[in-house]
């Protein structure tokens, strides 16, 4: 039995020599239903031992790992994975079970944290065979990452019956586990088999190469393959032909390029779309710097990366015993539990990936932008006062503004203005091309409408807002210049703002004649004055309010036929009687309150102010202190005027 178990993890296929024949037993197997099995086999009729380092191997595929399987359906997938497995006479599961258990005898049992460093943990049933329904001894194996916590089972039923005979389905072709040749023969047979195929004229279908390259070794000679290069990559050219190069780390790729660290790379760019605010960016082609993205396209790109991601990470995990259907299927799946459903079919995702595996970029949701044209129309980019014509049609017509308006606009008024712009000459440029199909035929609304929203204008649903932004117009810069003059040389000096000084008295206030500027220096009887404004300096004012009742003195230099002014400011508040929030609470049942039609009566109230007499709403004491604690800790644009 030792030389027996020695063998069956040596990693060869040896003849033993001598074998101790033992009593067997009656106990049913399911490696020949119906038939006796020896639960101590005579080992005179064993020829060989199988190898289980394909075992290891079997339970290194992450489909099979953190499940508990039954001795049977290990070495069904075990005798599936490792040809020559069949080809070993004498091997039953009986060796199969005894083998594995005094290999891992010290550790299988211990569920104890940290205690079992092996990471295959086992227990046994007295129960009905999951595959084949006889009752016997059952062994249960679970394989996981070694140091992994696993708890101790304490029965099993269906739910163990069902994952052996349902979930766990052999996928893709066997792994063949040479045990007659060195590791490093093997690689030399695969690498000269490569280079054969390269240089044969007749390429081998793409299926043999990827059954040739598992042949050999492991599945991870799939993510060296030209197959998965293009699939994931889309690289393509010398990868059909199966040229083989190494990496700055001394391992075979094609191309020098790490096929399962780029994948690994894009993941982690696909998921930050998710973690950042503008991660999005990071997968669109451009990275949207023209900001020609729209609410939805950003929304559409969140999910595409959500799913692809997924789908990624699967293929790396089952890739090549799953198909990347299969993959593209289960992030589906797995993505719609929690409401993400912009994929329902496993077509979608892979066409996703055509897309974006090339360059990591999403095309651009803006058809100009993705085929390269400039955002803005070619027309707008040559003639700029065209599109400005158009803007402010716009905006000087926005209360009335309609598509046949503006369509009358663009044919009536800014084609004519564009075209006369233009010479006639015969060069094919975009422009040119565009203006002589007006000759032919005049813009559509269509296109009106869109040249309109190139522009930055939208049609949204009428609501209370305001917006100024007329300071800049002609009439209102010519305006201003009148109300300014009018302003500063005929209202002002009737108003009660002005101050007279002795020169004399100036040393008096810390002030000198030079440090006055814009006073207005002047004689009375031979005695120097001087007019200045009490805004000028702060004891001008506070002289001013002492002395007076409105806070100045009129200037001496307005005209004297006319009355003295006052200046009114007015502002009102309106109040009306059924005055809600625009949205209200809903009760469980859906009940809410029920609210009147209309707005009820209206109050306004209205208010004056003056430099010269303050506020002339007058508040007690009460409500001024209301209106100052409501402006208590606020920040105003222009402190001085709040």
């Amino acid at each position: 039995q030792k030389d027996l178990s020695t063998n069956l993890f040596s990693g060869t296929t040896r003849k033993i020599a001598e074998c101790t024949p033992r009593k067997s037993h009656s106990t049913p197997s399911c490696d020949q239903p119906g038939m006796p099995v020896h639960s101590a086999i005579s080992l005179d009729e064993c020829q060989h031992a199988p190898d289980l380092s394909g075992f290891e191997a079997t339970a290194s595929i992450p489909r099979y790992r953190n499940l508990w399987l039954c001795d049977a359906k290990w070495f069904e997938l075990m005798r599936y994975h490792v040809r020559e497995m069949k080809d070993i006479e004498g091997v039953t599961l009986s060796v199969f079970i005894r083998a594995l258990n005094r290999h891992y005898k010290n550790t299988m049992d211990v569920f104890t944290p940290g205690q079992n460093t092996t990471g295959v943990f086992h227990m046994s049933f007295t129960m009905p065979c999951p595959i084949q329904d006889t009752r016997r001894k059952v062994h249960f194996y679970y394989v996981t990452k070694k140091g992994t916590t696993v708890n101790r089972p304490t029965e099993v039923g269906l739910k163990f019956t069902e994952i052996n005979r349902q979930t766990i389905v052999p996928l893709g072709p066997p792994l063949a586990r040479s045990t007659t040749t060195t590791a490093a023969t093997s690689t030399a047979t695969t690498r000269t088999a490569v280079t054969a195929a390269a240089s044969d004229e007749s390429q081998p279908s793409k299926r043999a190469r990827v059954e040739s390259l598992l042949d050999t070794e492991s599945d991870a000679y799939y993510w060296k393959s030209p197959e998965a290069a293009k699939l994931f990559l889309g690289i393509d050219g010398s990868l059909k032909r199966g040229k083989s190069k190494q990496n700055d780390h001394g391992e075979d790729t094609f191309e020098g390029v790490d096929i399962e660290q780029t994948m690994a790379d894009r993941i982690r760019v696909l998921k930050s779309v998710q973690q950042e605010v503008d991660g999005w960016k990071k997968i669109v082609y451009t990275h949207d710097v023209h900001d020609a993205c729209s609410p939805s396209d950003v929304f559409i790109l969140r999910q595409k990366s959500l799913f692809l991601s997924r789908a990624y990470e699967l293929a790396l995990d089952k890739m090549p015993f799953a198909t990347w259907n299969d993959c593209c299927q289960q992030a589906i799946d797995e993505l719609s539990v929690f409401g993400f459903t912009l994929a329902t079919y496993s077509r979608t995702i892979a066409t996703w990936n055509q897309s974006f595996r090339k360059f990591a970029l999403f095309p651009h949701p803006n058809p100009l932008v993705a085929s390269g044209l400039p955002v803005e129309h070619p027309v707008f980019a040559n003639f700029p006062e065209a599109k400005n014509k158009l803007i402010a049609f716009a905006r000087e017509n926005l209360e009335t503004l309609s598509v046949d308006s503006l369509h009358a606009f663009v044919n009536d008024k800014l084609v004519p203005f564009i075209t006369a712009g233009t010479t006639n000459d015969d060069d094919d440029t975009p422009t040119k091309r565009i203006i002589r199909r007006w000759q032919v035929k005049l813009p559509s609304p269509v296109t009106a409408w869109r040249w309109l929203h190139s522009c930055g204008f939208s049609y949204d649903a009428a609501k209370k807002s305001f917006y100024v932004d007329g300071h800049e117009r002609a009439e209102n810069r010519q305006h201003r210049k009148v109300f300014v003059t009018n302003f500063l040389t005929k209202w002002e000096p009737r108003c009660h703002r002005w101050i007279q000084i002795p020169v004399q008295e100036l040393p008096g206030m810390q002030l000198s004649a030079e440090s006055i500027r814009g006073g207005y220096f002047y004689n009375v009887d031979g005695k120097e004055m001087v007019e200045c404004h009490v805004d000028d300096k702060q004891i001008f004012m506070d002289r001013a309010n002492g002395a007076t009742q409105f806070g100045g003195w009129l200037s001496i230099r307005r005209d004297m036929a006319l009355k003295p002014l006052i200046i009114w400011g007015q502002d009102e508040c309106a109040f009306q009687q059924h005055r809600y929030s625009p949205k209200q609470w809903v009760g469980p049942d859906g009940t809410r309150a029920i609210l009147p039609k209309s707005d009820g009566y209206l109050m306004m109230v209205s208010a004056f102010q003056s430099r010269d007499l303050g506020f002339a709403w007058k508040l007690s004491a009460q409500e001024l202190g209301i209106v100052n604690r409501k402006r208590e800790n606020e920040h105003y644009v222009d402190m001085e005027a709040a």
